[in-house]
């Protein structure tokens, strides 16, 4: 019994190790680095994520995210919640400082 226990949890512990991407960094990927990947911008290279005055404050960041300048796509706060927003730009802000690994 004890072994057969000791397994089942060795077997249980080995699938915890694959771990899925955290949400906020799923929800940049899925929404954010198709354009922005690695900080960048492939539509307008000279406005990417790193540096961008847009980052200075929430504020600023959500405005972006709610009324962009074309051709980026508006995200309603049925698509990306405010608190949402919130945890991306920490995540954008931290990636600029850790240099986007």
């Amino acid at each position: 019994m004890a072994v057969i226990l000791v397994a089942v949890f060795t077997i249980a512990g080995m699938t915890q190790g694959t771990a899925a991407p955290a949400p906020t960094e799923q929800l940049f990927k899925e929404q954010c680095a198709p354009c922005h990947a690695g900080g960048g911008n492939i539509v307008n290279p000279k406005m990417p994520l790193k540096g961008a005055p847009l980052l200075t404050t929430f504020a600023a960041f959500l405005s972006q995210v709610r009324k962009p300048q074309p051709p980026m796509p508006t995200f309603s706060p049925s698509q990306i919640s405010d608190g949402q927003a919130q945890k991306l730009y920490d995540y954008i802000l931290k990636q600029n400082k850790d240099g986007w690994k």
